[in-house]
């Protein structure tokens, strides 16, 4: 995609913490699998083990679409001038299931999401803006409250 970043950054993406590896452009490892919480304090732990790497202008980040998870911390790194790559979960899926092993963790996806980032193996998926954003959480909020007023009528009825 864009060959000035010499160091690529994968994240796994999960609920309460994830996981992010660096790897140089040959393949070494910069900085090992290291986890960090889904919140604030960490946050500015991936960000100092970013700048560390080498920053905005080397680094490429790449993450998973999990859920919404991943939203926020796309928006922070964003944020600070990070270039965010946000992938299919099938495509690191097919990366995982071309490697020797096929065990599945946390530490490994990272290392495989940061491995199709330096190989320029991946498709960034579509990244909606704000009211895009917005239009879609008003539209399952209305989803939900339909279905809760379905079930109350159901209850009294």
């Amino acid at each position: 995609m864009q060959t000035s970043f010499t160091r690529f950054c994968g994240i796994d993406v999960g609920k309460d913490k994830h996981v992010a590896c660096v790897i140089e452009a040959n393949g070494q490892m910069v900085l090992r699998s290291q986890s960090f919480l889904n919140d604030a304090a960490g946050y500015q732990q991936i960000l100092a083990r970013l700048q560390q790497a080498g920053g905005p202008a080397r680094v490429l980040v790449g993450m998973e679409a999990t859920g919404h998870y991943w939203y926020a911390l796309h928006d922070f790194l964003t944020r600070q001038g990070y270039r965010v790559a946000v992938l299919n979960p099938i495509q690191t899926a097919q990366q995982a299931r071309q490697g020797i092993r096929k065990s599945k963790t946390d530490r490994l996806d990272a290392h495989h999401i940061a491995t199709l980032l330096k190989n320029g193996e991946y498709r960034p998926a579509l990244v909606p803006g704000e009211l895009a954003m917005t239009c879609r959480q008003l539209a399952r909020l209305r989803y939900a409250l339909i279905r809760q007023s379905s079930r109350l009528k159901q209850l009294v009825e």
